[in-house]
């Protein structure tokens, strides 16, 4: 198979080689495609396949959380792809900040941080 994106040809690529270029992307269409492509490639790798369109998000979501403001609503708006603990970007980078801090010391306390439901 070859593809727009190298690494889905890759034998074994890391999540930074295939989630890296999606980081980029601003036209819907091109956002469509790779999603689609992304599932495609993760349909064989996860049980049960049928989930593999919410991984593919949760996996986008997660990864635009370690990017700016800019690039989280955008992954969030192109592919539906809320961050898995934080969800949605909701407010100002404080806001999110703060919530960034309270949800990481509600995991270290072992506490269970509900998964968005967006995502």
């Amino acid at each position: 198979m070859s593809s727009k994106w190298p690494a889905f040809d890759y034998p074994l690529p890391t999540w930074g080689d295939i989630l890296e270029p999606a980081m980029s992307i601003t036209d819907p269409a091109e956002a469509k495609a790779f999603l689609d492509e992304y599932v495609c490639f993760l349909e064989p790798r996860v049980i049960p396949p049928d989930q593999a369109l919410h991984v593919a998000r949760v996996n986008l979501g997660y990864y635009a959380g370690y990017y700016d403001r800019d690039t989280r609503l955008r992954v969030e708006r192109l592919f539906g792809a809320a961050h898995p603990t934080l969800g949605p970007v909701r407010g100002s980078d404080e806001e999110e900040a703060r919530a960034a801090f309270a949800a990481g010391q509600a995991l270290g306390r072992g506490e269970k941080v509900e998964e968005d439901p967006q995502a």
